[in-house]
């Protein structure tokens, strides 16, 4: 019996070392690349391994943790899910992460939603994790309620005057839960979250810098995109439109015209869009 134990104990073990990834012993010493990304739902560790192959950690709320390793791959031209400014993406099932300096988001191409599965966090689809630990600079439109200024699902503190435009902000995320004025209670039953027995956490960014983008102007004529959006088909580029967020469609007079518009230019994964901008005439 002794001598089948230590055969299968040997077995197991040989296993086990035949399953891990081959790493250099200087590999993580010399390179020493690791960084957290977090969101309302969770945390994101990155460490990487050798040249293409990373440790990643999924970490929910509860404390559950789902740890594997996925495939650095090239960027290529049909990768829909790519941040502007993505360093690598890293390979999982039929998705995985995007990865940038400041977000990371999660995606997955398959119907099961594979990721979101096994890291127990179906949030990991909609809200991008934001990277911790260092100074960091993203894009977005700012809203104001009575929440306080948010872009997206990061708060901005320290913010004297309300603003309501597109911008870039600079700063610091930090994660921390919901302050109980958020919850409701029965002084105030009107909150955000009616369970007061579950944690909610936030995203913050302490006295960040905010800046207003440069606008440039575009001349060209207007036209109805496919889904009927007012938009601009610039002089230089007419094959491609710029959409003017939130305008109605043009009229039939109106696409007679040519006209010229100052705005913001914005490109991602839903098209070409103008913000902030203005029609300055034709």
């Amino acid at each position: 019996m002794k001598v089948y134990f230590n055969i299968v104990f040997l077995l197991l073990a040989q296993f086990t070392i035949a399953c891990r990834p081959m790493v250099n012993s200087g590999d993580i010493e010399n390179k020493n690349l690791k960084s957290t990304y977090v969101s309302q739902d969770g945390q994101v560790d990155l460490e990487q391994i050798n040249d293409s192959i990373w440790r990643t950690t999924f970490t929910n709320n509860e404390g559950f943790v789902f740890d594997t390793v996925m495939t650095q791959i090239p960027k290529g031209p049909n990768m829909l899910w790519n941040l502007p400014d993505e360093m690598f993406f890293l390979k999982f099932n039929w998705g995985g992460l995007s990865v940038s300096n400041s977000k990371l988001i999660v995606v997955e191409i398959s119907s099961y939603g594979m990721l979101g599965h096994l890291a127990q966090m179906w949030g990991v689809y909609e809200n991008p994790f934001y990277k911790i630990g260092q100074e960091i600079s993203f894009e977005g439109d700012i809203s104001n309620s009575k929440a306080g200024l948010a872009i997206g699902d990061v708060y901005l503190k320290g913010v004297e005057k309300p603003i309501e435009d597109y911008v870039r902000v600079t700063g610091q995320i930090k994660k921390e839960p919901y302050p109980r004025s958020f919850y409701s209670t029965a002084d105030a039953p009107q909150g955000m979250f009616a369970d007061t027995t579950v944690i909610h956490y936030r995203l913050v960014m302490d006295n960040p810098k905010i800046e207003l983008l440069e606008k440039t102007l575009f001349k060209g004529y207007p036209v109805n995109t496919s889904v009927n959006q007012a938009a601009i088909a610039w002089e230089f580029a007419d094959s491609e439109a710029f959409t003017l967020e939130g305008r109605a469609p043009w009229s039939d007079e109106e696409l007679q015209k040519p006209i010229r518009v100052e705005g913001v230019l914005v490109q991602n994964i839903n098209g070409s869009y103008l913000k902030n901008w203005k029609i300055i005439g034709n």
